[in-house]
């Protein structure tokens, strides 16, 4: 007769009685697998936030230029224009914005 781990005696578990298994369950692991690439997607999407934002902020000013100058001659030049300018608002507003907030004192004024 050859005699297993679970077969020796413990002070949990008296002789005769089995050891509980110990290897993790497959459930356990796809749901590790599923939970890290929901937090790997989570982290991805809050790094496309302001990208979104600035798109949405574009597209709102080239269409609020298009319906203020519907019929007009040379309205794709004034919508280009107004998609160009957000663009250059949101590229350049980021990058101020700290420079901004801040106090008098450490602008060096």
């Amino acid at each position: 007769m050859t005699l297993g781990l679970q077969d020796l005696p413990s002070k949990d578990f008296p002789t005769g009685t089995p050891m509980p298994n110990l290897k993790k369950p497959t459930l356990d692991k796809d749901l590790d697998k599923l939970s890290y690439m929901e937090e790997a997607a989570g982290s991805l999407g809050r790094g496309l936030i302001a990208p979104g934002i600035a798109l949405v902020f574009i597209v709102l000013c080239a269409l609020g230029a298009g319906a203020s100058m519907s019929g007009a001659p040379g309205t794709v030049i004034i919508v280009a224009a107004a998609a160009i300018g957000a663009i250059w608002h949101s590229i350049s507003v980021p990058t101020m914005l700290p420079t901004m907030l801040a106090p008098p004192s450490v602008r060096g004024r």
